[in-house]
């Protein structure tokens, strides 16, 4: 890095008395003096013309003294690529996956309720009609769920993967509890299902 001199005025306020100003091509530190400095009336961020090229003023207060300008060679901001909108088929596979999204949730949701129905023999007749309901409910959302979900899983791999094994899952469960529910009303309900 040069200091001001004689011989080496510095770019930015052509001081030459004293060696205050310190310079390179990447940067100048320009000492704001009583006889010499930069304009007290630049503010971070604007830019001057320095022997034929744009300088950026990007700090003041710096240097050993605290009383330094500090310019770096203008690089102009790089307008951001215009974000891409999804239009026409991607906004259409958007919202179908969302809307699979919210059916598979809700799927589970009923799941939940179903599966947390306590054993059929503990149950008030109120409770018992309850519970069969909310059987029947998740496993009715389940089987119309189940005739989809393949090209729900074909079309949306993120799904897949997050709620594939779940699904298999909880569609065994359920099946398992139909087929618990169906023997319960058939033996000790007396029913003909």
């Amino acid at each position: 890095m040069r200091s001001s001199g004689r011989n080496t005025p510095c770019p930015s306020c052509g001081r030459t008395k004293d060696g205050d100003c310190r310079f390179n091509e990447e940067v100048i530190l320009c000492h704001a003096g009583e006889s010499c400095g930069p304009d007290q009336a630049l503010r971070i961020g604007e830019v001057v013309n320095i022997e034929g090229h744009s300088w950026a003023l990007v700090k003041t207060g710096a240097g050993h003294s605290g009383s330094a300008h500090v310019f770096k060679p203008h690089q102009p901001k790089r307008k951001k690529a215009p974000r891409a909108t999804r239009t026409g088929p991607q906004q259409e596979q958007q919202a179908k996956a969302e809307v699979a999204s919210i059916a598979i949730e809700r799927f589970f949701d009923e799941f939940d309720l179903a599966w947390n129905v306590m054993d059929f023999h503990s149950l008030s007749p109120k409770e018992l009609t309850e519970g069969i309901v909310t059987i029947e409910t998740a496993h009715q959302t389940g089987q119309e769920l189940s005739g989809l979900i393949q090209s729900i899983w074909r079309e949306n791999h993120d799904l897949r993967i997050l709620h594939r094994d779940r699904f298999n899952a909880c569609i065994r469960n359920l099946g398992y509890q139909v087929e618990d529910l169906r023997h319960f009303r058939n033996h000790y309900l007396g029913e003909i299902i």
